[in-house]
């Protein structure tokens, strides 16, 4: 090391190590450990906050799709057909089911990321949404042979999805709108001392 980075190191007490600026391009000591301190615990925070997100998910796709198996069985015993309904088969409403839970979670992410305030926009979106998907079965009240019954638990798939979605969304995914959660800033009596003190 050299020495008179040494000499430099023994005059400064060891918790209050200055940060002295680059010379030639290269990054300070102190300033260099402080610096990739903080991109480990971005990271670890980015790998945790994947992980998270992930479980929600996959746990998302796991309990929709258990709910709705029992919705298309009691639906069968009375008297829907699969063969007819082809959303009541196991197939169709489980690949559904994921599918629909994964594109939730890339609109819940892209709105968290890109609105003003995600919050308040997904509590209008969500309802918005379902309310659509509600609206895409009528059709198939007019298929020959299906039954009332069948198209009914159909949509209430697409309430169960969205019951299970949300909540697990809101722990795993959680938004807040920026504006009401923004940290306010110093008052101007504060910046004063601040910039007294640092005179």
């Amino acid at each position: 090391m050299n020495p008179r980075l040494l000499r430099a190191v023994d005059r400064e007490p060891a918790g209050d190590l200055p940060v002295r600026p680059s010379v030639n391009g290269q990054v300070p000591l102190v300033q260099g450990i402080a610096a990739d301190s903080d991109i480990t615990g971005a990271m670890d925070a980015m790998k945790t906050n994947m992980k998270t997100a992930a479980l929600g998910i996959v746990s998302s796709i796991a309990v929709a799709s258990a709910l709705n198996t029992a919705i298309s069985l009691a639906a069968q015993g009375l008297g829907a057909s699969p063969s007819t309904v082809i959303g009541l088969q196991p197939m169709a409403y489980i690949t559904l089911t994921a599918l629909g839970v994964i594109a939730a979670a890339a609109g819940w992410t892209l709105i968290h990321a890109k609105a003003k305030n995600p919050k308040s926009l997904l509590a209008k979106l969500v309802p918005s949404v379902l309310v659509l998907s509600l609206f895409a079965d009528i059709p198939l009240f007019f298929i020959d042979g299906a039954s009332v019954v069948g198209v009914v638990a159909l949509m209430l798939m697409h309430i169960v999805v969205a019951a299970v979605v949300v909540p697990v969304f809101a722990r795993t995914l959680p938004v807040s709108d920026h504006e009401t959660d923004r940290v306010p800033g110093p008052t101007p009596a504060v910046t004063e001392k601040l910039s007294q003190g640092t005179a």
